[in-house]
């Protein structure tokens, strides 16, 4: 995949640096085989990674299945490789048809400054120019590292793998390797101008990456804000996350990493609920068990507390509500504080008199 990643270096490189010369001001702007050569070499190599991405989505899917074989993951793998060969194949074809358009351009580019000069020379008007634009894929180093580790870090586990590993341990491995670099993919895509609505597809990421947020945060992995960018600190939770959890640490929420943070989301919504049931226990408003499960009869006790207290009957714990459990419970606790000190107050007796002296 290195040949990918160096086709697409040397396009920014090289679109960078010919994308100024265009000019508002040319005469006259002509399509060159070699622009029409790059512009299709380009689409396919989209149409090519984007079978890329499906064959790694598929084959990561054969480990959601109830009961996946060492078979299956076998089979799974050829078609995925096939894929692979085809997009490093359209890679090398984009890769040549940008060299050869910038070749061109760089000539044309001598040959007019040429005819300048001689028309200078002889006090003459300068030809009209002809303007050639450049396909653009701008691509950041980022994003260009990021393929080529993820690329790197499946290729080791897909070699670290034989038949004697336990299955288990293939499935999340693998289906780790194949997500982290479904997704670097995707990322690489959107960025070469490969995404119809780019636009659209980033802020479906951005929606995507602050659920993400969210969840990490409320199961302690995540301080940062709650902005929809997948930075360090989001990648860092992640990892954390993982290795809480005995998984690879990829820094990408890969489906047995959703798993985990699901479980333990699970697991932290029991305590609350167990703890809303104790609160309204305590205050008279619930009878039910305390066992952690959301029931009809406990959100019909939070809205008769709602009612009672006078704010929105939402079945829900909103700030109104949260005060008004604090208020109450405030009560109690005083209550409970006067009547014990009532209760350990000495008795008084009155003071003994003692006979005035004769």
């Amino acid at each position: 995949m290195k040949r990918i990643l160096s086709i697409l270096a040397v396009g920014v490189m090289l679109l960078g640096a010919c994308s100024a010369d265009d000019s508002d001001d040319a005469d006259d702007t002509t399509t060159t085989e070699a622009e029409l050569n790059a512009e299709e070499a380009l689409s396919t190599f989209c149409e090519d990674g984007d079978t890329y991405v499906e064959a790694l989505d598929t084959y990561g899917q054969i480990f959601t299945e109830e009961e996946p074989t060492v078979g299956d993951l076998k089979e799974g793998a050829d078609p995925l490789m096939d894929a692979r060969e085809q997009a490093q194949e359209s890679g090398d074809e984009l890769k040549a048809a940008i060299e050869q358009q910038n070749e061109e351009a760089a000539e044309a580019e001598e040959e007019a400054m040429k005819e300048a000069e001689e028309a200078e020379a002889a006090g003459e008007e300068p030809p009209s120019t002809t303007s050639t634009s450049l396909v653009e894929v701008d691509v950041s180093e980022d994003t260009l590292t990021g393929v080529e580790n993820a690329e790197g870090n499946f290729t080791a586990t897909t070699e670290g793998i034989d038949d004697s590993t336990p299955l288990s341990e293939a499935s999340v491995s693998l289906t780790s390797a194949a997500y982290a670099l479904e997704v670097s993919w995707l990322a690489l895509l959107t960025e070469a101008g490969c995404v119809d609505d780019e636009g659209e597809a980033l802020a479906q990421v951005r929606e995507y990456v602050a659920a993400a947020q969210s969840d990490l945060e409320l199961a302690g992995y995540y301080e940062g804000t709650i902005d929809g960018i997948w930075g360090t600190e989001t990648a860092t939770a992640v990892k954390e996350l993982q290795a809480a959890n005995g998984l690879p640490e990829t820094g990408y929420l890969d489906p047995p990493s959703q798993a985990a943070l699901a479980e333990e989301l699970a697991g932290q919504e029991s305590n609350q609920v167990s703890a809303l049931q104790g609160v309204l226990k305590s205050l008279g408003f619930y009878d039910g068990p305390i066992d952690g499960q959301w029931s009809q009869q406990l959100e019909d006790s939070l809205k008769e507390f709602q009612r009672e207290l006078g704010v929105p009957e939402t079945g829900q714990v909103d700030e109104a509500t949260l005060r008004g459990f604090q208020d109450r419970l405030a009560e109690v606790d005083q209550a409970m504080i006067d009547s014990t000190s009532t209760t350990l107050a000495p008795e008084t007796t009155a003071a003994p008199t003692t006979a005035a002296p004769e």
